[in-house]
């Protein structure tokens, strides 16, 4: 079946190789599945519950969340459950190795709930993100340095090597710094999401794409935006766009592709 025939299609991702995860509706609520670059649903199963997303350096084989039932894998290529593929194994940074050694901490939520949070997560190689309470965000070098004060209600990772941080302030909009705190894009936006060399850029309910300057690569008018993954800009050669209830397709210069 095509999913393009699929009644209360909702959305189709960006596609990771070969495959693209979708989501619809039915008379039970929202699902997800899988469909490949010719529009060939490619699970049977509805999938109920995020997050169902594919495995590094195994593009064929899926997380899937199956509720109390723990996570799955699915390989689409094989149409059946598998075990979970082998990790490929590296040498942990000095910032993980710090992270990893970091005791939880506890605190009294606004119910009274006792609650408990890690303080101190590794962002890139050398630098960690750390909170003096929940939801105030700054960055510290490897020695305890504090390079940005504890402020942000959210501070995204890096591994990128460019040092440019995605960040939530107080008031719930988004931005981006680099390690020692100054402005790189302004907190305008009412979501960032980094994509490599990019962000999905959400505004006004409308989404685009912006580069790590702020500026405008794909205009923020778009209902819905989801480039192919990469970490470079090859990935804005395939877009999957939402716009006035409908699905479609498009390259960097929003030139329509007709790919099914």
């Amino acid at each position: 079946m095509n999913v393009r025939e699929l009644p209360g299609l909702q959305s189709i991702g960006g596609f990771d190789g070969q495959y693209a995860v979708y989501s619809a509706k039915d008379s039970e609520g929202r699902y997800w599945g899988v469909v490949n670059r010719q529009g060939e649903i490619m699970m049977p199963e509805k999938i109920r519950m995020k997050p169902f997303f594919s495995i590094h350096n195994h593009p064929s084989i899926f997380l899937v969340n199956k509720g109390m039932g723990g996570f799955e894998y699915y390989d689409v290529e094989q149409q059946k459950y598998v075990e979970r593929p082998p990790v490929e194994e590296r040498e942990k940074t000095a910032a993980e190795l710090l992270e990893e050694n970091t005791p939880y901490c506890e605190y009294t939520d606004c119910g009274g709930l006792i609650s408990k949070f890690k303080a101190l997560y590794a962002i890139e190689d050398d630098l960690v993100k750390y909170a003096e309470e929940p939801y105030k965000w700054g960055i510290k070098d490897l020695d305890g340095n504090i390079l940005v004060p504890a402020q942000f209600k959210f501070i995204g990772d890096g591994g990128y090597k460019n040092y440019h941080f995605c960040v939530e302030d107080q008031e719930g909009k988004y931005g981006v710094i680099d390690a020692h705190g100054n402005w790189i894009i302004p907190c305008e936006y009412d979501r960032l999401w980094r994509k490599g060399t990019y962000f999905i850029a959400d505004k006004d309910k409308k989404s685009g794409i912006i580069d790590l300057a702020g500026n405008e690569l794909i205009p923020i008018i778009y209902d819905d935006i989801h480039p192919a993954e990469g970490i470079g800009l090859e990935g804005l050669d395939l877009i999957s766009v939402k716009n006035n209830g409908e699905i479609f397709f498009m390259n960097a210069k929003q030139e329509k592709v007709d790919l099914f």
